[in-house]
């Protein structure tokens, strides 16, 4: 809403994006390009300088015009409105963390860091990390990799992405003062990793970088297939039914057991999330989300703007539909039906910080309301 806003308000100084600042879906568009640029830490004084470099083609300093004005009228719009964007947070964290004087005397203070699972961190990621480590007594950074890679890796490599991450938070670390860095190469040692011993996918992987002749002791033919489907909606499909055939062919067989693996999981995770469902086979997707509207943010902070603001009917309803309650989902469709407002909720008793029931309300609501009441007092 912000941006479509300020697209509207701005239209006359755009270049590039005048003609299409009304269209439908161009602020969304655009939301997402903002955020990028913000991970990569490429703020409206970096794009006005790059805007102004006579050697890049016309349309593209016009575009990266338009991108520095938005940008720059949108971080006016938050600080007027004294508030702070999502994917500014971790910016706003790392400036906190660079404040310190003496992080070594902060009452922040990590006895041991773990950070693993990320094949591509963005600048954005990397400051914060850099930023954190001196608040911690001992760091490990596990990363995927097969040996220590080199900058002469080819870019053609599947360990190029994940070797660059690699060496760029290296090379930040080994800069800050007072840290030592030791890198240390797991082995791959039989009964101990992901694979068994003498399996297929074990030998598959074990070559996978640097083919090798098998030795004849494993039959893949057996153990591996490869399968090609029309679309994303087709390979889930045939990885839910895959999964269905293998929990049924032995009791022993459980979907805990089972993975999927996909190379880029923004594209696969509605399609896999939409069959598995309709299959009804559990699942758990290991995909990077924002929190801002998770549940627990959620009543964390309708909890708290309901104490402050005075019960209000929005602050109170979204804790409740955080599901942390006894409170049935069925239930609220009625609720909202029952006449409320902030001063009927104040003058009832709900000003303070225990909640008597409200004296006068719909019998099926208070009847609802009162574990929850008790609960939250508790």
């Amino acid at each position: 809403m912000v941006l479509r806003a300020l697209l509207r308000r701005h239209e006359d100084q755009l270049k590039l994006f005048r003609g299409s600042a009304r269209r439908p879906g161009f602020a969304q568009e655009l939301g997402g390009q903002l955020k990028e640029l913000q991970q990569q830490q490429l703020g409206p004084a970096r794009l006005r300088t790059l805007a102004a470099d006579e050697s890049l083609r016309r349309e593209l300093r016009d575009k990266l015009h338009d991108l520095a004005l938005l940008s720059e009228k949108y971080v006016e719009w938050l600080r007027r409105h004294e508030l702070q964007d999502a994917d500014c947070l971790l910016d706003f964290a790392t400036g906190c963390l660079r404040s310190e004087i003496n992080p070594r005397e902060s009452s922040f203070f990590i006895e041991h860091l773990w950070l693993d699972g990320f094949a591509e961190m963005t600048p954005q990621e990397h400051a914060l990390l850099a930023a954190i480590i001196p608040f911690c007594a001992d760091a490990t950074l596990a990363f995927c990799l097969e040996t220590e890679p080199t900058p002469a890796v080819s870019w053609l490599s599947i360990w190029s992405a994940i070797g660059k991450t690699y060496q760029r938070c290296r090379e930040q670390l080994a800069a800050l003062p007072g840290c030592q860095v030791r890198t240390e190469i797991l082995p791959r040692t039989p009964g101990r990793n992901r694979f068994p011993e003498h399996s297929a996918l074990g030998e598959l992987e074990a070559g996978w970088a640097l083919p090798v002749a098998s030795g004849g002791e494993t039959d893949f033919a057996a153990h591996l297939s490869v399968t090609a489907r029309a679309n994303p909606e087709a390979e889930a499909v045939f990885a839910a039914r895959a999964l269905l055939q293998f929990v049924r062919e032995q009791n022993t067989h459980r979907f805990r057991d089972c993975a999927v693996l996909v190379r880029d999981l923004e594209i696969y995770h509605q399609h896999i999330g939409r069959t598995f469902r309709r299959y009804e086979i559990p699942f758990f997707l290991d995909r990077r989300e924002n929190v801002a509207h998770h549940p627990l943010a959620e009543l964390t902070r309708g909890s708290l703007r309901a104490v402050a603001h005075d019960w209000q009917h929005e602050d109170w309803f979204a804790a409740l539909k955080a599901g942390f309650t006894p409170v049935r989902k069925r239930s609220w469709t009625g609720w909202k039906t029952t006449p409320w407002n902030s001063a009927g909720a104040a003058s009832n008793g709900w000003s303070h910080y225990r909640m008597p029931a409200p004296k006068a309300c719909a019998d099926s609501f208070c009847r609802h309301l009162k574990p929850c009441i008790a609960g939250w007092n508790n």
